[in-house]
């Protein structure tokens, strides 16, 4: 037997299972509570690390360098801005014009970056996505027949297009959104402490305690999450099995039963998806709070620290803007540990 390395599928045998290796959540029920849990970080990470090639790890860790430049030049035109608005009633035009173009040049070489890092991500992602669906397909095709014997045709189809689907998801995710933002709160934040230390200081604070109520959403809605997942595989079982047997339900007199079944999975999906919905509104919103709240001192430490001759006025725009970058990414990490959920 060929030991195959990539997303697998449970034939029946234990043993054979154990030999294959257990690398996809297509086939996985909830409540499995072992270490090879499909529902854990690790477990969707996984998946992904075996499905890239070695040319394409080292591809992927250049693309950490885009990023890392791409934080750079992020972080320069709030920087250039502040010191604009120190010389403008004081320089001379010639002056002003080239802080202006460099600004410019700024944003052109994030986006040369962005541009670069995108279209290498992309197309690995679409190689990726190709080889994880045959590696399920030929699982499937070579899985034994009474090991499906307890799936709906329909469910199946499902769940092979949203464990692929999952697995790009998650990558694009985490390199096209989570990396860079990361690197560039991260670079924005040594800025911020470049400029003072006490409105670093209530920066990182504040970055923490979002981070820490991300996790705490995170938590609470996994349950909701797997749940929606799960009522979304059934309902599309149910409607492949209708269709696939309509005359029989007409005949039989079952439309009556079959249109009741339908309403119920309905009724359980919207009150999953809503459920879904209202936790995360609630965790928005005191996000978004806490956020306020620390734009709001960090502007007025700002203030304090221009009167007392600390940093130039310009210095309040500089501090302000640069908080803003770096309180961007808890929004992203949020959708990013999400995905591994997906």
């Amino acid at each position: 037997m060929v030991k195959q390395t990539y997303g697998s599928i449970p034939s029946g045998d234990p043993e054979v299972d154990l030999e294959l290796g257990v690398d996809s959540p297509f086939f996985e029920k909830e409540g499995r509570t072992s270490a090879h849990d499909p529902y854990s970080y690790s477990h969707a990470y996984g998946w992904l690390f075996k499905c890239l090639t070695r040319s394409q790890r080292y591809t992927i860790a250049f693309t950490f360098i885009l990023s890392t430049l791409e934080g750079y030049f992020v972080t320069r035109p709030p920087i250039l801005l502040g010191k604009l608005v120190d010389i403008i009633d004081v320089s001379g035009e010639e002056e002003v014009r080239n802080y202006v173009i460099l600004i410019g040049v700024a944003l052109i070489a994030k986006e040369i970056c962005t541009f670069t890092r995108k279209l290498i991500i992309e197309n690995i992602a679409t190689q990726v996505q190709k080889k994880a669906f045959l590696e399920q397909a030929y699982k499937l095709l070579h899985v034994r027949v009474d090991a499906l014997q307890d799936r709906r045709s329909g469910e199946l189809t499902i769940r092979l297009d949203r464990s692929v689907e999952g697995l790009i998801h998650l990558m694009k995710v985490t390199f096209l959104g989570g990396m860079p933002v990361i690197l560039t709160a991260l670079i924005a934040v040594a800025e911020v402490f470049k400029q003072h230390w006490a409105p670093g200081a209530v920066a990182i604070s504040v970055l923490l305690i979002i981070f820490i109520l991300t996790l705490l959403q995170i938590k609470k809605e996994k349950g909701v999450r797997i749940a929606l997942n799960e009522t979304k595989a059934t309902m599309g079982g149910n409607i492949t099995e209708i269709l696939l047997n309509m005359a029989y339900i007409r005949a039989s007199g079952m439309v009556v039963h079959e249109t009741k079944r339908l309403e119920n999975d309905a009724e359980n999906l919207r009150s999953a998806e809503f459920m879904h919905h209202k936790i995360m509104m609630i965790f928005h919103g005191l996000r978004e709070l806490i956020d306020g709240a620390g734009y709001t001192t960090v502007v007025m430490f700002a203030v304090f620290l221009a009167y007392d001759g600390t940093i130039s006025s310009g210095g309040i725009l500089t501090l302000a803007i640069l908080y803003a970058t770096a309180s961007a990414p808890m929004e992203v990490m949020h959708k990013l540990i999400d995905g591994s959920h997906e």
